[in-house]
């Protein structure tokens, strides 16, 4: 699902049942909807097709024509996010030079858990809130204090700019706002590059922790290297709170009239002033299992805490 860079390009595949056609439109095409960027419809209403020319870190979306209008909308398995939000889809290479010390993740009972807030945890650069790169400047701290797991509250892309990130919206996209720019890179990579200097481990190039994806990873690589776990908090239980035009609610452009019921991944049922999951269909049950294993993957996280499961349970 998603966009995934393969040889001479990438491959692009979203669920859109409902919708009449699906273009895909990006940095690599001029954003142009014609036949080359015309995706095809299976028989799950999955649309998927490929595009040559694709490169690592280029800008796309998902123009959606159906019942209910036609406009650009994001992809529910975009792995990053352009800055400031809501914006583009960005596709990206999984590759990250992680470095292999043999770390195995602690018994649960062995767990000293320190639950902190990317955004409040540590701010240096006041106003704006911290960063991924800004708890790892803190891992020694941690480790002194004889922590041996951390528990980030959610860092999936949320609406507005400052949450406990409990109102997500694009579950497969790290929060824009816990990343830092590339030009402020230097110093961050310094810091880095200082703990892996203090285990003898091959030092990051600042192209390796370009954007909030690879930010994360380098957190938990370090974790890692530290003797420290990461446990992801997610939301399966329900979704936003806000919603804006180019989320996955209303994904395939069916009409708002029927209220809740078109909304592809959702019921018309609430829950902490959000939407939750239709866990009827097997689409919404897949994209939400794929999300775990994804973190568990790509990121190498070592546990989940749940968000009030009985929601799902009932």
């Amino acid at each position: 699902m998603g966009a995934n860079l393969v040889g001479g390009g990438a491959t692009f595949r979203v669920w859109a049942p409902g919708a009449h056609t699906v273009h895909v439109i990006g940095e690599f095409n001029n954003r142009q909807r014609d036949d080359a960027s015309l995706l095809t419809r299976d028989e799950q209403g999955h649309w998927r097709g490929f595009i040559p020319g694709v490169v690592d870190r280029q800008r796309y979306l998902f123009y959606v024509v159906g019942d209910g209008g036609e406009g650009p909308k994001r992809d529910p398995f975009a792995r990053e996010l352009a800055a400031p939000f809501p914006a583009d889809c960005i596709v990206r290479s999984t590759g990250f030079p992680w470095h292999d010390t043999g770390y195995v993740t602690p018994q649960f009972p062995d767990m000293m858990i320190y639950q902190l807030h990317v955004g409040t945890f540590f701010t240096p650069n006041l106003p704006k809130g911290g960063t991924f790169l800004d708890v790892a400047g803190k891992i020694p701290h941690l480790v002194s204090l004889g922590v041996t797991a951390i528990q980030p509250l959610p860092i999936q892309e949320f609406q507005t700019q400052f949450s406990l990130g409990y109102n997500g919206t694009d579950y497969f996209s790290p929060e824009t706002d816990f990343s830092v720019a590339d030009a402020d890179l230097g110093a961050y990579v310094t810091r880095a590059n200082t703990l892996l200097d203090a285990k003898g481990l091959p030092r990051y190039d600042v192209r390796d922790l370009r954007g909030e994806m690879n930010q994360l990873k380098a957190l938990i690589d370090l974790c890692h290297i530290h003797g420290l776990a990461v446990l992801l908090d997610v939301v399966y239980n329900h979704a936003g709170g806000d919603f804006d035009d180019q989320c996955m609610y209303f994904l395939d452009r069916q009409s708002t009239a029927g209220g809740n019921g078109n909304s592809l991944y959702f019921t018309d049922q609430g829950y902490a002033g959000g939407l939750i999951f239709d866990y009827g269909n097997p689409e919404v049950r897949d994209f939400l299992i794929q999300n775990a294993k994804f973190f568990l993957d790509e990121y190498r996280v070592d546990g989940f805490r749940y968000d009030q499961v009985s929601v799902i349970d009932h």
